[in-house]
């Protein structure tokens, strides 16, 4: 029997199943990729092969002061510990440097970028969840 996709809503279903050794091996594989795919520029810039990237003017990244960025930090305070509203902020700076340093020209909308990275784990602090937070998260109404 085939286990179902990891965070698929079938899989959400079964209980969240522990992994099989395939799906351990296919999302170790993903964060290996990305690992070695940084080691090259790293080692170009150690050994002075390589110029190492420009600097990211953060300043241009402050958290937009809007109506929606608020919204999102109020909640965030409302329901996570100190450590998660940080890690959060930092999802949101590491998400911009990685924008950045891309090269992409078009323009990205801060204020969304803000607000995802905010809540992105949201989800994580709701007592009256049930089951996966990536899953059941998502799919609840919004509370008022």
């Amino acid at each position: 029997m085939r286990r179902p996709a990891v965070g698929s809503l079938d899989w959400e279903r079964a209980g969240g199943p522990g992994l099989s050794l395939a799906q351990r091996i296919s999302l170790l594989s993903g964060s290996a990729a990305v690992l070695l795919g940084d080691a090259g520029p790293r080692l170009g810039w150690m050994i002075g092969r390589a110029r190492p990237p420009r600097r990211v003017d953060l300043a241009r990244w402050a958290p937009p002061q809007t109506a929606a960025v608020r919204a999102a930090e109020s909640h965030l305070r409302s329901v996570a510990s100190q450590v998660m509203i940080d890690h959060s902020y930092r999802t949101y700076y590491f998400t911009a440097i990685r924008y950045e340093l891309s090269g992409r020209g078009a323009s990205l909308d801060h204020e969304a970028l803000c607000v995802a990275a905010l809540l992105h784990d949201a989800g994580l602090f709701d007592p009256g969840r049930r089951g996966c937070f990536t899953v059941s998260g998502p799919v609840q109404p919004a509370r008022s």
